[in-house]
Parts: structure tokens; sequence; C-alpha cells
């Protein structure tokens, strides 16, 4: 079945001391693009989050924002900068050698940039609040874009069937189309063979080129089992987009040279009602996963 690559998911994971919040949204783009907006730069979580995504999504820009609200209710301690305590501490010493002996307050301590820092709760803690969030969080997305899928699906094959009767219509005046051509041809060959000089190589030529002008059977061939191709890749589990838009490209190549070879009033209109459709089938196309 097709997916979409655009959706939205959120979640909520909270406890008595901070609520997690987490905004998923995916839209088109030719490859894969996760990009993390986190409250403060952490590289752990960033590449733990673009790992979980990775594992459910294949093609999109996708962006993750991480919100987190804190109650002011977490755990707070004070750490001592030791290394930096000791340095200070030798380069009292050093001054009370030179200039006496040196009072030292714990005022003075305090007024050190960096002696002391507030620490909050260990950043480690809140990853498994993160992760059931995320989790909600891509479930709702990745329903969002199967919903989204099967939309684009049903609109579509629609559009498929529409292409398949005008084939189907074009396929029964090829052979007028055969015929039209016969008698354009016998004409060309009667102007040639009342042409001084003419050799049998000339003739022989000029019928192949007519013949093959002629006859469209080879490109409604390919045509028909293009889409048939088309629709068994709609039902594959997994990524398509980039299948489907090969395939679509594969038909219009088909459909432009029968619009060449065919100078038939009502099959050139066919063409063109294929064609508008192809276009607003790739369209589509362009959304899908």
């Amino acid at each position: 079945m097709l997916v979409s690559m655009t959706g939205f998911g959120s979640a909520v994971s909270s406890d008595e001391k901070q609520q997690i919040r987490i905004e998923i949204r995916s839209v088109n783009h030719r490859y894969r693009d996760v990009v993390v907006h986190l409250p403060n730069p952490q590289t752990e979580w960033e590449e733990k989050i673009r790992q979980l995504v990775c594992d459910r999504l294949h093609r999109g820009r996708i962006e993750v924002f991480v919100l987190i609200e804190d109650s002011g209710l977490h755990e707070q301690s004070v750490r001592l900068n030791g290394p930096l305590l000791a340095s200070y501490a030798a380069a009292c010493r050093e001054a009370s050698r030179i200039v006496g002996p040196l009072s030292i307050t714990f005022e003075s301590l305090l007024l050190i940039p960096g002696m002391f820092a507030v620490v909050e709760k260990d950043d480690t803690d809140l990853w498994p609040s993160i992760e059931q969030a995320l989790g909600m969080a891509l479930d709702r997305l990745v329903a969002m874009r199967k919903s989204e899928g099967q939309r684009l699906q049903q609109d579509i094959l629609g559009r498929l069937d529409l292409v398949e009767q005008w084939l189907e219509q074009i396929a029964e005046r090829a052979p007028k189309i055969v015929e039209e051509y016969r008698e354009r041809l016998k004409a060309r060959l009667d102007e040639l063979i009342a042409t001084p000089g003419i050799t049998e190589e000339r003739l022989a030529a000029e019928m192949i080129i007519f013949a093959d002008r002629s006859c469209i059977s080879e490109e409604l061939t390919r045509a028909r089992s293009h889409i048939v191709h088309f629709r068994q890749a709609c039902q594959t589990e997994g990524p398509v987009g980039r299948k489907l838009d090969f395939l679509l490209q594969e038909l219009n190549r088909e459909v432009n040279t029968m619009a060449a070879k065919t100078a038939d009033n009502l099959a050139a209109d066919l063409v063109v009602n294929i064609k508008a459709e192809l276009e607003k089938v790739r369209e589509q196309v362009q959304n899908i996963e």
C-alpha cells in the first residue's frame, strides 16, 4: 500500500517533575532528511532520536521538535570545581610567599567564576520519557502518512483506469490507422515508381519507414505492461515512490511515441487526455514515500 511523505504526529510524556512534548512533521523530499530541534545541544539525544526516526521513515524531510517543560520540582545539587580550587590555592600560596599571609574567605571563593556550579537532574534520566513520547509521536505520524497514502492511491488508480480505457480506444482505432497509412504508402510508392532513376533499394527503404510509422502495437503493449507493474508496485510494502516515478516516465515515453506515429484525430485527442492524466498522477506520486 502507498504511504505519503506528508504527515504530523505529537505526543506527551510527563511525570511530577517535567513534561516532554515531541512533535514530528514530514513533507516531500527526494531523499530522507532528518532535522532534530532540541532545547539544548544534546549530541547523544540527537543521534538516538535520528536513529529511531530512520528505523520508521524512509523518505521525506522530517523535523523533530523536543520541548521540555520543567515543573521546578527536580533535584538540584552544588558541585565544587576541585581542580580550579586547587589551582586557586596554589596561586594564593605563591602570593603569600611574596606579600605575606592572605585571608581567604568563603565569600571570596563564591566570587570566583566557575568555582561552584548548580547541577540539575541528570539528563540521562530524561531519555526514557523522550523515547516513550517519540515512539507515540512516530506511531501517529505513520498512521497519518498511511491514511494519506491510501487516499492518494485511490485517486492514482482511478486515473490509471481512465488511461487504460483511452489506451483501449486507441487500440481499437489502430487497424484503421494502419489502413490509412497503407493508402498513403501506396500513393507514395506510385509517386516513387513514376520517378526516373528510382531503385528497388529506395522503394524498400520507403516501405519500411512507412510501415514502422503506421504500427503502434509495440507501444500499446509496453504501455499496458507499465500500468500492470505500476498497480503491482502500489500493493508492495515499503517505499516505492521512485519506482512509480520511473514507470510513469516510461509510460509517458510510449504515449509520446504513439502521438508521433499517428495522424488520426481521435487517437491524437485520446493521447492528449492520457498525457494530462499522467501529469496529474506524476504530481501525486511526488508525495509517495
